[in-house]
């Protein structure tokens, strides 16, 4: 069986999720941490020099809710490829936001809250065409049960594709997530692609969680860009392993360390020669 390169899988979107309010009515505002999640740095050693590389990074309102999420640092330019704008009614819901590549606007997504299930609509820039998926669909305990759909399929004039990812929960962490894909390209006959993750948990409170109970779009750009980086369960990552359909499998565990106030610092972990450690940053809430 072969070994998948762990320090290539950090660097993939692990699929996770929390168990969360679904927030359609404006929900229950969830009690605000003195410290907020700011960033997270990612540095790797192999002994012969040592790479660190910003992950993620937060701004925030004067209310606390989260106001941008930047993604992909260029080390060599020191900015951010994607900067995402969140925009919230009355009831601190998130209603909308507004990506940009570098300084470039390019899609609107509008979120349109309804009976155990969030559709998002993205409108482009540049084509001004407009797409709807359901993106997240809850469970009757509140939970993300279904990223995607099993029955839509999304066309384009590059060919079809159909795409889901479902999760099985113990002690309100994503234990087991199974994530389907079916891509049918021009020129290309269709490909399947199946993987199955499962993670363990320590009995620490995650940051973000009340971010992600309060805006779970939040929740669900994230596990795309930065999942296994950034827990989005109720609790902290002690570790993940990853199998596809061909067998291949790969895993890390994680040994955290805790500040004086019970805030995640450090995640370290080691993969043949390489070390990796997980930084997390904070910032006092207002």
């Amino acid at each position: 069986m072969k070994k998948l390169s762990v320090s290539k899988l950090l660097v993939l979107a692990i699929i996770t999720f929390c168990g969360c309010k679904k927030n359609d009515d404006g929900g229950t505002k969830p009690e605000t941490p003195a410290y907020l999640p700011l960033s997270t740095v990612l540095t790797s050693e192999d002994g012969n020099q040592q790479e660190a590389v910003p992950y993620d990074s937060l701004s925030y309102n004067p209310d606390n809710t989260p106001a941008e999420l930047f993604l992909e640092y260029n080390g060599y330019s020191h900015t951010w490829h994607d900067r995402i704008q969140f925009f919230y009614n009355d009831h601190k819901q998130c209603t909308s936001a507004r990506w940009y590549e570098f300084d470039d606007f390019y899609e609107l997504d509008s979120l349109v809250y309804g009976a155990n299930k969030i559709t998002v609509f993205e409108l482009r820039a540049d084509d001004h065409e407009l797409r709807d998926s359901t993106v997240i669909s809850f469970n009757s305990d509140n939970q993300v049960a279904l990223l995607g759909s099993k029955d839509t399929v999304y066309e384009d004039n590059n060919g079809k594709q159909l795409s889901y990812t479902e999760f099985t929960y113990s002690g309100g962490n994503p234990v087991k997530v199974h994530k389907h894909k079916y891509n049918n390209y021009a020129g290309d006959p269709g490909n399947v692609t199946i993987e199955e993750y499962t993670f363990t948990y320590d009995n620490h409170p995650n940051a973000y969680l009340s971010l992600f109970s309060q805006n779970p779009y939040l929740m669900a750009i994230m596990q795309e860009n930065v999942g296994g980086i950034v827990s989005l369960g109720k609790n902290n990552l002690t570790s993940f392993s990853r199998k596809d359909e061909e067998g291949d499998e790969a895993g890390l565990n994680y040994t955290n360390a805790y500040d004086a106030e019970g805030k995640l610092a450090t995640q370290k972990a080691t993969e043949d020669q390489h070390t990796y450690t997980i930084q997390h940053n904070y910032i006092k809430a207002k």
